[in-house]
């Protein structure tokens, strides 16, 4: 545990198994606990400690993510979209096309809340242009639910919003045949609900 890797002698090694525990405590803390409870928040800003002082923008993004959702669940959704551009600036630099993705599915996400329903749908398409299903469908788990899917799944909802039902139908039946591709139960789970509210 992450007790035990403090009473280690620093190295290498031990700071590479905290970063494997500290990702395995923020995602377990997320299904347990809830995205915004303070033990997760406390869990990502730690992550985030970590990616900056080993200047590694795969767990800063880990981090950013779990800030973001930090923020977004209890409705800061300002905070959140500043954190989704960073995530967009980060994973541009670093050639993360899946980070790319997601921090367009979290703008956009962002971006709808606040109302801005066409700067929402720009980001929320732009995640198709990074994201591939058969690529990044093992990622899944990384951020709670697979980015593919989560953004088409906003996507429908701000397409609704704008009246387009058909565009959003359409969409619709494009989730239901990825979850056949990328099989992971959250995201199932996630993308129904989402398709239930919407339509």
């Amino acid at each position: 545990t992450l007790a035990l890797l403090d009473q280690q002698e620093s190295s290498p090694a031990v700071l590479e198994q905290r970063k494997q525990l500290l990702l395995l405590s923020g995602q377990a803390g997320i299904a347990h606990y809830g995205y915004a409870a303070e033990s997760t928040v406390k869990t990502y800003a730690e992550i985030e400690t970590i990616a900056k002082d080993s200047d590694d923008a795969d767990l800063m993004v880990d981090g950013l993510y779990g800030r973001w959702a930090g923020q977004y669940v209890p409705g800061r959704n300002r905070i959140a979209l500043e954190i989704a551009d960073t995530i967009c600036e980060i994973s541009d630099r670093a050639d993360d096309d899946l980070a790319v993705a997601l921090g367009f599915r979290l703008r956009g996400t962002g971006l709808a809340m606040m109302g801005q329903v066409q700067p929402a749908l720009e980001s929320l398409s732009e995640v198709e242009n990074y994201y591939d299903p058969i690529r990044h469908n093992k990622f899944a788990s990384r951020f709670g639910q697979d980015v593919g899917i989560a953004g088409k799944c906003y996507k429908i909802g701000v397409l609704t919003l704008a009246g387009r039902l058909d565009t959003a139908a359409a969409l619709a039946e494009e989730v239901v045949q990825d979850l056949e591709v990328v099989k992971h139960h959250h995201s199932e789970g996630y993308a129904l609900g989402h398709l239930a509210c919407f339509l």
